[in-house]
């Protein structure tokens, strides 16, 4: 039975996180997640969502457009949280500014036979955090309530 990643077990169990969505091209029929291949998600109505999607490194053998509307369709429609498992000596026409660019940031990095696997991911909470200026206390000018009409 094929296992996941243990950057990704981690986050499953410290976000103590219910439903995973596991996108690959090989065939993990016996595992207790949602297992789909990337075509099956990038259907046009295939709209469930999950609290993780993780994408693993077996999808990087499809074009750079079709992963880049897998991953943000993942990100953007299907879970406010995105894993993404990316081995570099396999996939060189991947540059970690790929990554960056779709406001994703170095999770793990684990070493296996076949090389550095490299964990990106993807956090809605945690994406930007809120400036100061933006709260209230800058927008209401509590200060000049019955002073000035504007």
């Amino acid at each position: 039975m094929p296992t996941l990643p243990l950057p990704v077990q981690a986050l499953l169990h410290q976000e103590n996180l219910q439903s995973l969505l596991w996108v690959t091209t090989c065939s993990n029929a016996e595992t207790p997640h949602s297992c789909l291949t990337p075509d099956a998600v990038l259907d046009a109505g295939y709209f469930q969502r999950f609290d993780l999607v993780f994408i693993d490194a077996d999808v990087f053998v499809l074009d750079k457009t079709t992963l880049l509307q897998l991953f943000a369709k993942a990100r953007d429609l299907l879970s406010s949280r995105v894993m993404v498992e990316w081995v570099a000596e396999r996939y060189p026409q991947w540059q970690e500014a790929d990554f960056l660019g779709l406001a994703m940031r170095r999770r793990a990095v684990t070493a296996e036979a076949d090389g550095e696997h490299v964990f990106y991911g993807y956090d809605l909470k945690t994406y930007k955090p809120a400036p100061d200026w933006l709260n209230p206390k800058y927008w209401a000018n509590p200060h000049m309530w019955d002073k000035a009409r504007w």
